[in-house]
């Protein structure tokens, strides 16, 4: 496994398949921050979403971190999932979802193959997160990445 700091991600395996790899784990966390600027995010992009279609919502909640990792653990037994308290990565068969929860607020990213791909992965994401805060009323803002 090895940094790609052009991408900003983390890389494991042959050139030609990338594996996701949150960068918030302890032995690679140094090296990531030498690399990218300190008010930038640790972030769950795979090196080829570049030119995939993307979108973002950040949904305000005080309970982020709650939805992020009930979502990794309900889809963990049928999809690679990497998550810890603040950060996600789920690997859909749809698309990847990357989430990243702070005090009040839960950013989640989504990248899909196609638009149509992308559409269904913001209804599946907002539709699952919206039932695990069933206690409150969430808004998903979907914007397109340019």
């Amino acid at each position: 496994m090895g940094l790609d700091a052009q991408h900003r991600c983390l890389v494991s395996g042959d050139q030609s398949r990338f594996e996701l790899r949150p960068v918030a784990f302890r032995q690679t966390l140094p090296i990531y921050r030498e690399l990218t600027p300190a008010s930038s995010k640790l972030a769950f992009i795979h090196p080829l979403e570049n030119f995939m279609p993307t979108s973002r919502a950040d949904i305000p909640t005080e309970h982020a971190s709650r939805y992020l990792q009930q979502l990794c653990k309900h889809w963990s037994h049928k999809f690679p999932v990497e998550f810890d308290p603040r950060h996600g990565a789920i690997q859909l068969s749809i698309g990847r979802t990357g989430m990243d929860a702070d005090d009040h607020v839960l950013h989640v990213t989504l990248a899909a193959d196609d638009e149509a791909s992308l559409g269904r992965l913001e209804t599946v994401v907002a539709d699952h997160i919206k039932r695990f805060a069933f206690r409150e009323e969430l808004a998903f803002d979907w914007k397109k990445a340019a």
